[in-house]
């Protein structure tokens, strides 16, 4: 035997009906007519867009980085009662055409909503959030998570008194001090100054750590 797959795509909304012929050529009963029925079905879909963008990666405290979004409606019918929400730590909604929850919005077919999310950290803790548009269409509420680290640079140094003993005046001896960064982005450096007496000496220049 052989077999045949047939394949419905539905371009209006309601009941379709078809058929489906299969001739013989050397057979009494030449053709077969094979009945087919199905229903179109009018749905609002929505989508994320290409080039939305979930991950923030290292922004340093007391500065922000920002990510566009675009959702649209990929069904065949509006959307109603569309808008958007965010949930976790320093983020911020701007530019929002997407609605929100006291002013939802109608996504018509094909058509496109944006908004900006700005991820600003003011604390070192690493965020997870999640940005949510809810939408009344069967395909139901689409999630994207959310993430970021904050950045900070931290000054460290291997020590805080420098005991130099007993020293012959005019002679002289030297100790070293290693400076450190331990936290995650570039720490900029002024030169050290020597703020007591005229007995002392800082070499060594500095800008920055990472």
């Amino acid at each position: 035997g052989c077999s045949i797959t047939v394949k419905f795509t539905p371009t209006k909304v309601g009941t379709v009906n078809g058929q489906i012929l299969v001739k013989g050529v050397n057979v009494s009963d030449k053709t077969l007519s094979i009945s087919a029925s199905g229903t179109g079905n009018a749905v609002a879909d929505l989508r994320v867009a290409a080039g939305s963008t979930a991950a923030f990666g290292l922004v340093e405290v007391g500065s922000s980085k920002t990510a566009n979004f675009t959702f649209k409606n990929a069904g065949n019918v509006p959307d109603v009662g569309v808008y958007v929400t965010l949930g976790g730590n320093y983020l911020q909604l701007e530019n929002n055409t997407c609605g929100t929850s006291s002013s939802t919005i109608t996504l018509n077919a094909g058509a496109t909503c944006t908004f900006t999310v700005r991820y600003a950290p003011t604390g070192t803790a690493v965020f997870n959030g999640v940005l949510n548009m809810v939408t009344t269409a069967s395909t139901g509420t689409k999630s994207v998570a959310l993430s970021g680290t904050p950045g900070q640079a931290v000054l460290d140094v291997s020590a805080l008194d420098l005991n130099f003993g007993t020293i012959q005046v005019g002679a002289s001896d030297t100790k070293s001090i290693v400076i450190a960064n331990t936290g995650n982005v570039l720490l900029n450096l002024s030169s050290p100054a020597v703020r007591t007496g005229s007995s002392w000496i800082v070499f060594g220049s500095l800008s920055s750590y990472s």
